[in-house]
């Protein structure tokens, strides 16, 4: 299940195209909610990349990140900007790699 709270304008158009990019078509009850409903966010997508399975945004400022090798999930700290940045980057790895890896 995915609640989604008031992500602004911006960040509900930027997912929204992050997923369309990555072929990922965002379910019926999401994009319902998408900016109409407030509360947590805990949104988990899928994306095409050979390093990184999904990238998700939780409640705190979490990034979760699903690698594709062992599909093992990591937790960084991170803004929604930044979980948008990532989803929009053409190469989640580079992204990975420049942001979140220390």
């Amino acid at each position: 299940m995915v609640a989604v709270p008031v992500l602004g304008a911006l960040a509900s158009v930027a997912l929204r195209t992050a997923a369309l990019e990555e072929g990922t078509v965002l379910s019926a009850r999401l994009l319902e909610t998408l900016g109409e409903e407030e509360g947590q966010i805990e949104v988990d997508i899928p994306v095409h990349s050979s390093a990184i399975r999904s990238i998700g945004f939780h409640a705190g400022g979490v990034i979760t990140v699903t690698f594709a090798r062992d599909g093992k999930t990591y937790d960084y700290a991170g803004t929604e900007a930044e979980f948008i940045a990532f989803l929009m980057a053409p190469s989640k790895g580079r992204f990975f790699n420049e942001h979140f890896r220390r």
